[in-house]
């Protein structure tokens, strides 16, 4: 297993509840810098990579798309404190089957790091009820395209502050 995560507090937290479950039949390497994790990667064929993408040196969510892509044997669990739902949607739509919040319980963590190991999805229940959320709300659905050039012009004035008279 690999942990990726920049801070301290949270990696010591992660290991203590991985080794009190599992005692000493795992191995857990840690990793504070993109590079580390890349070499890391090579070098162990890591069964499961554990992340926070939010306070890791990736650049953007493409570096973590690119992991999978190339190793597609390495499960990934999301471990984040960003509750946006724009953000959760965004790591959701990459494929990453396993996500959980850093405010999860230890029993939580547990189930899905094992759901990550044997290929199985799993989502904390905090981050299934913005999934949910974000699923079940309506989108906008205007589509842009729908109107004329003459009509995008004057949205754009109408949105520059003109009224209807200067227009």
């Amino acid at each position: 297993v690999i942990l990726a995560d920049n801070q301290s507090l949270t990696r010591n937290g992660i290991i203590n509840i991985l080794t009190a479950h599992y005692g000493k039949s795992i191995n857990i390497t840690e990793v504070k810098t993109k590079d580390e994790l890349f070499e890391s990667i090579l070098k162990l064929k890591p069964d499961a990579l554990i992340i926070d993408i939010e306070l890791f040196d990736f650049n953007d969510i493409t570096e973590l798309v690119e992991i999978k892509r190339i190793h597609p044997y390495i499960g990934i669990l999301v471990v984040s404190d960003n509750k946006s739902p724009n953000e959760v949607m965004k790591v959701i739509d990459t494929g990453i089957k396993n996500y959980v919040f850093k405010s999860c319980e230890a029993e939580e963590f547990l189930e899905a790091f094992n759901a990550t190991l044997i290929s199985k999805k799993y989502f904390c229940n905090a981050s299934m009820d913005i999934i949910l959320e974000h699923k079940t709300t309506p989108k906008n659905t205007f589509d842009s395209k729908s109107l004329t050039s003459s009509e995008i012009a004057i949205v754009k004035l109408i949105t520059l502050g003109l009224t209807t008279k200067e227009i």
